[in-house]
Formats: C-alpha cells, structure tokens, sequence
C-alpha cells in the first residue's frame, strides 16, 4: 500500500512485538488486511517490531510488505532479545513521533487476538481515548483455557481492580487502543514496567488521564503455532507492581470512574469529563 490518507479518514497504527512468530506474523497480516479492507475510513500502518528473531520473522515480513492492499507494513529490526516492554517502548516511541497517527493498537502476533475485533474497537474510540479488548465483559471469553488457568487469570485481574480501584476488567491482556494525542501527552519514555507489565502500566496510566474509557469483548484463544514468551515469574512481578502503580497514580491523582455505558463500554459521564476518569485496565 502506497500513497497518503485521504480527507477525513483516521489514520491507525498497529505495533506488534515479535520473536520467532514466523508461523504466525503472515496469516496475522493477512486478517488485518482482509479486515481493514472493509474500514473506509481507516488509513492503517503495521509496525512490526522483531528482537532479531532467528528464525527470520523480520526478513519475512520484509518480503511480504508490498502484498497488501489496506495496510502499509514496516519492520523495526531491534538488535536482540530484549524483552516486550523495550520493544513496545521503542515501537510505540517510532510511532507517536509520527504527528499524523491518529490511533495506535497493541497486539499480539500468535493470532490470539482476532482482528475481527478491530472494527467494534475503532467504533468505541469515537467516544473514548483508551479501549480495552477486554476477556472479562460479557460477551468476552477465553475459549480454549482450562478452568485453572482462567482461574489464576481472572483473580490477578481482581487483584488490580481492587488495588487501583477500576472498574476495568481486563488489567493483563495486550489488545488495546489508544488515542495517539493521549500517549504523547503521557510519554511512553516516562514507563518503569518492563516485560508483561509495561502494557498494564501503561494502560492504568493512560486511562488515568484519558476523556473516556470503554471495554470491548473479546475472545481469546492460546497460539497454535510457536511457543509462548511468557516468563515464568511474569505473575509475581505483576503482584508487586500493582501496589507501586497504585501509589504513583495517587501521587499524580486521579478523578472518579467511568461509568459502564451499553455495549460492555465504559464512558465518561458528564461530570467525570470535569475531573478525569479513575485509572483502569
């Protein structure tokens, strides 16, 4: 895809982190520019961000650029290993210095999260700065999980609930959408997660501040092909993160909640537009 966007059209940036996601990164984009194809209003970008995959994820994705039609596709080639918080802080960093991006989106790229999702998101963000593809509203689900791995899940999502006080119901999941203009003013350098948790302290800190938040449902299903990067103490780290997000939130204050709004979104009511929505993810 070539060219610029056109009058009235919202231009979408989409970062995906990727470590020997060969299997999966084609038929990825292939959903996304099948999906978009129905977006008229909708200029997008994929930024693949590769920690030096060895088993040539980014020289694919370089291959396959010029094949869509709805999308344009770049690689940001990083020089190894170094974990999803430092590729989505220098992915996301590339991106918001690009003063035309009007929306940018995380995912994942094992096709664990449906870009069929897309378009309910991008409707939602027409009155809401952050939303989240939230497992955890009705409609959403984890299709494939057995009992205790939801389980483990659903209480570490009750956990940041009640530390942070959201009515978010979705703290650990990285499919997410936010208003370009929000994480600029919220500086994407100014995170101090890495790994997992930089998408849960971003998304608590952009909320914190954002004119609107809502959920979206979405299903969520386990790779099928390559293995995951989760790392082991991923859920330790996160317990003790929560309390420490909580205290910097407080300290840089947050106004009351959003209210649910129909659909499993969240908006602003009219007198929390005046003092800024509660921090959720």
């Amino acid at each position: 895809m070539s060219g610029t966007a056109g009058p009235g059209r919202r231009r979408l940036a989409i970062a995906v982190p990727t470590y020997n996601e060969a299997a999966n990164v084609g038929p990825l984009l292939d959903a996304l520019d099948g999906e978009l194809a129905g977006l008229a209003d909708v200029d997008a970008t994929v930024l693949v961000i590769d920690d030096a995959s060895p088993d040539g994820t980014a020289a694919l994705v370089e291959s396959l650029a010029d094949r869509y039609r709805h999308l344009r596709v770049e690689v940001l080639r990083r020089p190894g290993k170094r974990g999803l918080g430092a590729a989505y802080a220098d992915g996301l960093a590339r991106l918001l210095a690009r003063p035309e991006i009007d929306l940018v989106l995380t995912m994942d790229a094992d096709l664990s999260h449906d870009p069929r999702h897309i378009p309910a998101m991008l409707d939602a963000a027409r009155h809401a700065q952050v939303v989240v593809g939230s497992r955890y509203v009705p409609g959403g689900s984890t299709a494939d999980w057995a009992w205790y791995r939801r389980l483990v899940s659903r209480l570490g999502n009750l956990y940041a609930q009640a530390w942070l006080g959201s009515t978010i119901t979705d703290s650990t999941g990285g499919f997410n959408l936010f208003d370009a203009g929000l994480l600029r003013r919220v500086g994407v350098e100014t995170m101090t997660a890495d790994g997992y948790g930089f998408g849960l302290e971003l998304k608590h800190t952009a909320a914190s501040t954002a004119r609107g938040v809502a959920q979206v449902p979405i299903t969520f299903v386990d790779r099928r092909q390559g293995q995951s990067k989760i790392p082991r103490n991923t859920i330790w780290r996160n317990l003790v993160l929560v309390p420490a997000l909580r205290g910097r939130l407080r300290a840089a204050g947050s106004g009351p909640r959003p209210r649910p709004a129909p659909g499993g979104a969240e908006r602003r009511s009219p007198s929390a537009a005046q003092g800024g929505d509660r921090a959720g993810s």
